[in-house]
């Protein structure tokens, strides 16, 4: 008797251990996913395929499938969350979503999201119903049509480019995209006819810059090809526009449906700027590539500056950029002589930023003349880039100095006299020919002379003064 007891109390804990498992078929137990963040959170569940209705009605809707709940929760700031749903046995069957509130309650969005053949994907951008708000949790009710395992990845995105002022570059090379937890609430988008659509749901921003080189009239084609769409239709509505955002000038649109669009865009000037706009047909949740054709190649990072100053033991190399694209880490190298360069420091890049962002570093062992310098900007794939050298003079004769140095326009001399006399200034050029003469007038002690150097071509030069019956010398960056 004692042995059949503790054999049925065995078996009542397996089942109420299997009802925990399975509990995410029901509102009220659903699977916990818990705070979505950045990176991405997975689970992977199985659907009989026979429990529940979908929340929609037509084609593909019809009769019982399968129903998994996720509980899911906001963080601090209301960012959007995208689900990408990966069909593994259900042989890509129609999917629908249904979000609710905490406790079942209330209805926040419903969703069919169509059929890929590949899964689906649904997001809280533009719910049909109520608004989502930060620090908030939810339940949302998935539906396959068939039955079968399927993966559940859950992210939270904010796009760069839903605004038209975040457009992302594109190029001639091929870039991967989506346009998912866009909105059509962007200040100062343009009507739906702009981009021959009906109306606006979820439409992403690129820009793009003719190639100087093109004769004009230029004409450059869009592609977007290898596009894999959940919900709405499979296609994009396109526009096209030259003028500065929140007041763009539309010079044509196109629309169309399949696993390529292009959009050929003509009468175009070398070096112009050109907006595109992208709404997914019918709201359509979409990956794809990207790219333009007789364009400038949108390079990893766009180095605004890049500049050394000597301080008083030590040079300080900062660097700014207007954007970065999936910019591993920036290597600050060094140089005695323009052309062995070896590392010195790595410096964290921000991956993917549509922002200015600023960067330093101090170099606490510079040579004693001039130290030369340049960034090497590695990709995540490992690619790499480097900038222009740049250099720095470190030391300077007590008799002798200029200032700034480097300098761009005009530089002060500030030299030493022992006695008052008539004396003369030479500049030379790294081939040593004299490329400006200036005659010094000096008095006892301390002296200043400001001299005009925009005339001179970047690069490395010497000045040299002769002080009585001594010759004194220093070097001088011009860029």
């Amino acid at each position: 008797m004692k042995q059949k007891l503790l054999l049925f109390i065995a078996v009542f804990i397996l089942l109420i251990r299997s009802t925990t498992v399975f509990s995410q078929a029901t509102c009220a137990s659903p699977y916990n996913m818990g705070t979505i963040g950045t990176g991405s959170t997975c689970a992977t569940f199985a659907g009989s395929g026979t429990t529940g209705s979908a929340p929609c009605a037509g084609a593909g809707y019809g009769g019982s499938g399968g129903v998994t709940y996720v509980r899911f929760c906001t963080g601090a700031s209301v960012q959007c969350i995208n689900f990408t749903i990966t069909d593994g046995t259900t042989t890509g069957g129609n999917w629908a979503v249904t979000v609710y509130s905490a406790n079942c309650s209330t209805v926040m969005d419903a969703q069919c999201l169509g059929n890929s053949g590949t899964g689906a994907t649904y997001n809280t951008a533009s719910p049909s119903t109520n608004t989502f708000a930060p620090n908030s949790c939810y339940i949302a009710r998935f539906w396959s049509a068939n039955a079968g395992s399927f993966s559940l990845c859950a992210q939270a995105m904010t796009p760069p480019n839903d605004l038209c002022s975040g457009a992302t570059p594109i190029g001639p090379s091929s870039l991967a995209g989506n346009n998912f937890c866009m909105t059509s609430l962007s200040p100062g988008d343009p009507a739906p006819a702009a981009f021959c659509a009906g109306s606006l749901e979820n439409n992403a921003w690129y820009t793009f810059t003719t190639s100087p080189t093109c004769i004009s009239p230029c004409t450059v084609v869009v592609t977007i090809s290898n596009i894999t769409c959940s919900g709405g239709g499979a296609g994009f509505q396109i526009g096209y526009f030259t003028g500065a955002c929140g007041s763009l000038t539309n010079i044509g649109c196109s629309s169309g449906a399949g696993g390529t669009v292009t959009a050929t865009i003509t009468n175009l000037t070398p070096g112009q700027v050109v907006t595109i706009g992208i709404d997914g047909n019918a709201g359509a949740n979409c990956t794809y590539n990207i790219s333009a054709s007789n364009t400038i190649p949108v390079l990893p990072i766009e180095l605004y500056e890049f500049k050394a100053t000597k301080e008083d033991d030590y040079v300080r190399l900062l660097w700014k950029t207007v954007t970065e694209r999936n910019n591993d880490y920036f290597t600050v190298e060094r140089s005695d002589n323009a052309v062995d360069f070896y590392s010195i420091a790595k410096i964290n890049g921000a991956g993917t930023s549509h922002k200015p962002l600023s960067y330093s570093f101090d170099d606490h062992n510079p040579s004693t003349a001039v130290t030369y310098y340049r960034l090497r900007q590695t990709d995540f794939d490992g690619k790499f880039a480097y900038s222009d050298p740049i250099a720095v003079v470190n030391t300077t004769d007590d008799k002798l100095s200029v200032a700034p140095n480097p300098a761009n326009d005009a530089i002060t001399i500030s030299y030493n006299c022992v006695a008052s006399s008539k004396e003369v200034m030479n500049i030379y050029d790294n081939k040593g020919n004299i490329v400006m003469t200036r005659e010094l007038i000096c008095s006892e002690g301390s002296n200043k002379m400001n001299v005009e150097i925009s005339g001179l071509d970047n690069g490395l030069y010497m000045v040299f003064i002769s002080l009585g019956d001594k010759l004194y010398k220093t070097r001088l960056i011009k860029n």
